[in-house]
């Protein structure tokens, strides 16, 4: 596996959950989903790990992986919707 991918697995976790970061990493394009993903987890590096997964899974698993990671998370998708974990208190503009 490319070492680049593999930093972006969180530890505990195999590859296989993280297999389409290979391809980001290889190609350096954005996800074509999403603009903006922030994660709050135990620790800055967990947090950073999980932005990356997050932004190659998308927003249709999101929040699944929120839950299971047990963290909070908001992702933005290429049109400005956005979308938050319940965790986060978040005030939408009008």
């Amino acid at each position: 596996m490319d070492r680049r991918a593999e930093r972006l697995v969180p530890k505990g976790y195999s590859a296989q959950a993280c297999g389409a970061c290979r391809d980001i990493t290889r190609t350096g394009y954005s996800p074509p989903a999403l603009s903006s993903v922030t994660v709050v987890a135990e620790t800055g590096a967990m947090a950073d790990a999980l932005t990356k997964v997050f932004f190659v899974a998308g927003p249709a698993q999101a929040r699944v992986l929120a839950h299971r990671w047990k963290v909070d998370a908001l992702w933005v998708d290429k049109a400005g919707n956005w979308e938050a974990t319940p965790g986060l208190r978040i005030q939408q503009d009008s």
